[in-house]
C-alpha cells in the first residue's frame, strides 16, 4: 500500500522583499511501508546479473534473506562455501545458468532450506555427497531438477531427505531403472515428476502412495 506525504520547502536562499521565503510544495509517493520493508530486506532477486562464481565472502551484506533468485546467471559450479553466511535461506532458485559440477557438501551452510530449483542447467550427474550436510537437510521438501542433461544419480543422501516430497525429474535422460530406485528409497516423496520414452524427450508425473 502506497503512502503519499506532503512537505513544505522553503528556501532561505529565496527572501521576498515582504519578508517572506520562497516555498513550494512537493508530493512523496510509494513510501516504503512495514510489508515492503521486509520484503526489501528478507527477498533478494538477483537474476540476469551476469554473476559467475559465488565464494564465501559473497553473502556477508545479505546474512538475513529467506529467498534468493539468481536465475539466469553465469554460474558454472557450486562450491563447498558458495552459499557460506545464508544461515535463514529457505528458498534458492538457481535456475537458467550454466552448472555443471556440484561439490560435495554444497548446501552445507544452508540447514533450513526447502525449496530448490536446479532446472535449466547443464547438471550430468549428481556426485556422492551432493546433499550431504551434518543437519541432514531436514527441510528440504522440493527440488526441480528438470531440463537438464542428467544421466546419473551417485548421491543416496538424496533417497535419505527425510522431509522430500516433490521431486521433479522431467525432460531429464535418468533412466526409468533409476526413477524406480527413487520412488522405492525416498519414503516421503509424494509427487515424482520423471522421464517418459527414449532420451528423456517426454514428462510424466508421478502420484506416489507408499
Amino acid at each position: 500500500m502506497a503512502v503519499e506525504m506532503r512537505k513544505l520547502v522553503c528556501s532561505a536562499l529565496e527572501y521576498s522583499p515582504q519578508g517572506h521565503h520562497g516555498c513550494f510544495t512537493y508530493f512523496v509517493h510509494s513510501f516504503p511501508t512495514y510489508s515492503r520493508i521486509l520484503t526489501v530486506f528478507f527477498h533478494r532477486d538477483l537474476r540476469g546479473n551476469a554473476i559467475s562464481s559465488l565464494d564465501e565472502n559473497t553473502w556477508k551484506p545479505y546474512q538475513h534473506i529467506e529467498k534468493l533468485i539468481l536465475r539466469g546467471n553465469e554460474i558454472t559450479e557450486l562450491k563447498k562455501n558458495s552459499f557460506k553466511g545464508l544461515l535463514s535461506l529457505k528458498y534458492l532458485d538457481l535456475s537458467c545458468n550454466k552448472i555443471q559440477f556440484i561439490e560435495r557438501n554444497a548446501f552445507e551452510f544452508i540447514p533450513f532450506l526447502q525449496h530448490l530449483n536446479l532446472s535449466c542447467n547443464s547438471i550430468r550427474k549428481l556426485n556422492l555427497g551432493t546433499f550431504e550436510a551434518w543437519h541432514r537437510m531436514q527441510f528440504l521438501h522440493k527440488i526441480i531438477l528438470s531440463h537438464n542433461p542428467l544421466t546419473t544419480i551417485e548421491d543416496p543422501d538424496l533417497f535419505k531427505l527425510p522431509a522430500l516430497k516433490y521431486l521433479d525429474l522431467g525432460t531429464t535422460k535418468v533412466s526409468l531403472k533409476t526413477v524406480e530406485t527413487v520412488i522405492m528409497k525416498t519414503r516421503e516423496l509424494e509427487n515424482l515428476g520423471a522421464v517418459s520414452g527414449a532420451g528423456g524427450r517426454c514428462g510424466l508425473k508421478i502420484f506416489i502412495d507408499h
